[in-house]
């Protein structure tokens, strides 16, 4: 009896290792899954409207554009339907930013028109524009906003930085910078007030303090790097990419200290650039046709390609749901990398296949931070547990055997425990007694 005991519970203890082997199985199989990305296509239906270059999400989740033809549009966050919109006369607009239920965006000309901030309100589909004071003078492409609602603009062809205070329609000029510096991009923290920007003819981030009207500048370790996009991370660290050197950097604000990253695609030309919640630093290749990740804890890079080939991805943003949009100028496109949906989710996406070209990166590794511990991290106690409990009841079932699955005829019992020994034993396997001849 005490044999078919042992056998049933070694079958048991057989079972749930197969069970817990299968779980962790499946939950890989998951795991995969949730942390594979698809790039989603979002094509402009109007050729007229240019190719998109600035990039930014609003409040709802809703992206917007800003295109070379001097128009804007919108990708509404729920239907993912592009929606376009002009006003005036069409100019270069390079830079957009939602905030504060407005969406800003700039206009540049040619040197005998004014170049324009404008203001859209989304809510009643209405303009409202502010012509810079003096002719010639282009945005190019630095544009952010303050906490009080202060417009931020860098004047590239006039190496200065300016400000406009939308509520007295007033403009503010600050110093000019070093002569032909071509100040680019431009990021206002919001805890200090200070503005940083890029200056990309002289290889250096800059920094202007509003109160003292006054600049500190960093100098880049190479010539030539010429910094262009530029985005602050949640310890204001400056993160910036080099069209010139194909590089990334930080500038850390504390020390002052620039210390810079090779993606993996060399000559990939970093153009925009956003962090993301994480820390982590999400980048677009110009001539890479790729999107970058770069994690700084354990500095590696990570690379999505893009499915439409020479689509020059230029603008970049990050939502509130970690999905990293970007501006496609040559394909006339925006796009999404995101995590591949469910099967649920894919099927209540197909509305969308008119305007959407999907297309699963084949990068293998992509990390989700929020996932926790992975499922061989949560399984494998248990399943050591079950290893070490199946391998001991095989080795009591055996040692079992030896003394009970015998026939009387062919056996004897131990003369000190009286367990049953094979008839030629000289010790009990059992007690180690000796046995009488």
């Amino acid at each position: 009896m005490n044999r078919f005991k042992h056998f049933f519970a070694v079958i048991l203890l057989l079972v749930a290792l197969s069970v817990a082997l299968s779980n962790l199985h499946r939950s890989a199989q998951a795991s995969s899954t949730e942390n594979t990305y698809v790039v989603n296509v979002y094509p402009l239906e109007d050729t007229a409207a240019g190719g998109p270059e600035g990039i930014t999400v609003d409040e709802k989740g809703n992206v917007w554009f800003a295109t070379g033809a001097g128009r804007i549009g919108v990708l509404t966050a729920s239907e993912r339907a592009i929606t376009l919109y002009g006003h005036g006369t069409n100019g270069n607009s390079f830079e957009i930013k939602a905030r504060h239920g407005s969406v800003w965006f700039t206009k540049s000309f040619g040197s005998d028109t004014p170049s324009e901030l404008l203001q859209f309100d989304p809510s009643t589909g209405q303009f409202k524009q502010y012509a810079l004071p003096d002719k010639g003078s282009i945005i190019g492409g630095g544009l952010d906003i303050d906490d009080s609602g202060n417009v931020w603009f860098t004047e590239t062809n006039r190496d200065r930085i300016g400000m406009l205070d939308p509520v007295t329609g007033t403009f503010a000029r600050y110093p000019a910078l070093q002569e032909e510096s071509g100040p680019v991009r431009l990021v206002v923290d919001g805890s200090s007030g200070e503005v940083w920007f890029t200056e990309n003819s002289v290889d250096r981030v800059g920094v202007l303090d509003p109160q003292s009207k006054r600049y500190r500048e960093y100098t880049l370790p190479a010539p030539g790097s010429h910094p262009n996009g530029l985005a602050m991370d949640s310890s204001g660290n400056l993160w910036f990419g080099e069209t010139g050197s194909s590089l990334i950097g930080i500038l850390d604000r504390l020390t002052g200290q620039i210390t810079e990253f090779q993606p993996p695609t060399v000559g990939c030309v970093p153009s925009g650039i956003a962090t993301d919640r994480f820390g982590r630093v999400w980048f677009s290749e110009l001539e890479g046709n790729k999107i970058g990740l770069f994690d700084p804890r354990d500095e590696s890079f990570e690379e999505y390609e893009i499915p439409i080939g020479d689509a020059h991805p230029k603008g970049i943003a990050v939502d509130s749901e970690d999905r990293v949009w970007f501006a496609l100028y040559l394909a006339r496109s925006i796009a999404v990398l995101e995590k591949l949906p469910s099967t649920s989710t894919q099927t209540s996406e197909s509305t969308f296949s008119e305007q959407t070209t999907s297309f699963r990166s084949s990068v293998a590794k992509s990390t989700d931070l929020e996932s926790g511990p992975s499922a061989l991290e949560w399984q494998a106690p248990a399943i050591a547990m079950a290893v070490v409990l199946a391998v001991g009841a095989v080795v009591l079932f055996n040692r079992r055997r030896k003394h009970v699955d015998l026939s009387p005829s062919a056996s004897k019992y131990c003369v000190k425990c009286r367990c049953r020994l094979p008839a030629d034993a000289v010790f009990c396997d059992a007690c180690g007694a000796r046995q009488e001849k």
